[in-house]
């Protein structure tokens, strides 16, 4: 089974996550929402090809859709890589998927 690496960058939209959900809809729904995310990225794990290619942005680059976000991975022989967390009204630019 592969492992989950996860960026500095998707680190840091997580922790953006986590402040504006518990400020606006409480830690319960907070807590919710990040078991959400933590189910997405098993799911991810097991059937890395379950999101859609987003090879226009970043080569090898897939997206899948979880509530409000869209979390952006690549999969590796040995490890799928979360490399963005974006809200879905966010349009990607490309400067964000950038190594």
């Amino acid at each position: 089974m592969l492992r989950v690496d996860v960026s500095i960058e998707a680190e840091e939209d997580i922790d953006e996550i986590t402040d504006y959900t518990a400020r606006t809809w409480g830690w319960r729904q907070t807590d919710q929402y990040l078991a959400k995310l933590e189910d997405c990225f098993g799911l991810l794990v097991r059937n890395p090809s379950a999101g859609r290619r987003c090879e226009s942005i970043r080569p090898g680059l897939h997206r899948f859709e979880i509530g409000k976000h869209v979390v952006f991975y690549i999969p590796y022989p040995r490890e799928l890589l979360i490399v963005r967390i974006l809200h879905q009204q966010t349009i990607p630019a490309k400067s964000r998927f950038e190594e």
